[in-house]
């Protein structure tokens, strides 16, 4: 099988990490992200080593534009056969302590990032039925299993919000339910779960989370972009409806 894939969040922190990954093992790469400025500015670096990757301006709260996005990659590359949904939209309030989020602020959120997931996934399954089956990937988190330990949190401003959580629990399981749906069709929808990822963090949370991990702590994105790609290849044809966590022991 011809070897694309379109990488949605592709401008962010992990998808460039794994556009990077796959234009190295000579895919065809479509960077789909709402930031025009930093996906043009991964496609020109990347374009620096080789010039089998492009930029679609993509908004995955839109049906329409995934759509587009859909039309785009197949008139520049001919046949898609892989998507990765590397998102997380946030609406107003994200990331406030659990007594001080307002129900509206969670319903955007929420609305929001499975409402994109959903997208995705109804869109690239209506299309691989179509051209002999493909695989999806979404990203996760071991907080959509895992009970936060707020104890990591102490000492900082930081936390885990709630929509955090709900949102990656119900990810995990509407993968599932598409996994389940299609898989007589050939189109597979799995789930990379990390643990955290190191983006500018205190001192002071790192040494907590680290204390609860084994040798690595927090991971770098080039930790998750192996699993991905595995999920994206053949290699992983009889896989679906699965959750390959990466956290370094943290959720044991």
């Amino acid at each position: 099988m011809s070897k694309h894939v379109i990488v949605i969040g592709g401008a962010g922190l992990l998808g460039s990490e794994i556009c990077r990954k796959a234009v190295s093992l000579g895919y065809k790469v479509v960077i789909a992200d709402f930031d025009l400025i930093a996906g043009e500015k991964l496609l020109n670096n990347l374009h620096k080593t080789a010039c089998n990757a492009s930029f679609f301006q993509c908004d995955v709260s839109s049906a329409e534009s995934i759509n587009n996005l859909i039309l785009y990659a197949e008139s520049k590359f001919g046949n898609i056969n892989s998507v990765v949904n590397s998102t997380y939209l946030r609406g107003k309030g994200y990331g406030a302590k659990l007594p001080k989020v307002l129900t509206e602020n969670f319903k955007e959120t929420v609305a929001l990032q499975l409402g994109s997931a959903f997208n995705v996934c109804q869109a690239f399954s209506k299309y691989f039925c179509t051209n002999g089956g493909g695989s999806v990937v979404n990203i996760g988190s071991i907080y959509g299993f895992l009970t936060p330990r707020f104890s990591i949190y102490g000492g900082t401003d930081m936390t885990s919000p709630v929509e955090y959580s709900v949102t990656k629990a119900a990810l995990r399981q509407m993968n599932k339910y598409f996994a389940q749906y299609y898989k007589k069709e050939s189109v597979r929808f799995n789930i990379v779960s990390p643990g955290g990822i190191l983006d500018s963090q205190p001192a002071e949370f790192l040494r907590s989370y680290n204390e609860l991990s084994g040798c690595k702590g927090m991971l770098d994105p080039l930790d998750v972009v192996d699993a991905v790609m595995f999920l994206v290849s053949d290699q992983s044809l009889y896989i679906t409806g699965q959750d390959i966590v990466i956290d370094d022991g943290f959720s044991l």
